[in-house]
């Protein structure tokens, strides 16, 4: 049994195929998938995630392995918590012939919808270990009011 060898020319058709399949989803204002399942995007790659609600606040956690918090920025702009950043690849992995490349290099960004009941001021994030985790509090609900027609 052989080891197949790393082939650019795959990597690209990989690329323009999630291109073709991103802008398709953009069109339907859904998320864009990869072919492949390791979270290319038309613009570079995006994290995998972890969203988990409580009572008092939206938890998002994600996986960004090897990035360092320096390259990481969070807005929240829109109803949309943006993580975006970007992973410079280190040359010394560049010596000899690559057999195996899945690690995903350069920009990134993912785009999570909020919810309307947040304090998007009271936001906090942490980074440990290669996951970032992000606290977006909660208001209380509104329960609203019944209107009596006349």
């Amino acid at each position: 049994m052989s080891i197949i060898g790393y082939d650019p020319d795959f990597r690209r058709l990989e690329r323009g195929v999630n291109n073709i399949f991103d802008a398709f989803f953009q069109d339907l204002n859904a998320t864009p998938r990869s072919m492949f399942g390791r979270g290319a995007t038309a613009s570079g790659w995006a994290p995998s995630i972890d969203v988990t609600e409580t009572d008092k606040d939206l938890v998002i956690h994600a996986e960004l392995p090897g990035v360092p918090k320096d390259k990481v920025k969070l807005d929240i702009r829109e109803q949309q918590l943006i993580i975006s950043g970007n992973h410079e690849e280190n040359q010394d992995y560049n010596q000899g012939s690559a057999r195996v490349r899945e690690r995903r290099y350069g920009a990134f960004s993912r785009t999570i919808p909020l919810p309307q009941n947040i304090k998007a001021d009271d936001t906090q994030a942490k980074f440990d270990q290669g996951v970032l985790e992000v606290r977006v509090p909660k208001t209380e609900a509104t329960g609203g009011r019944s209107i009596i027609i006349q």
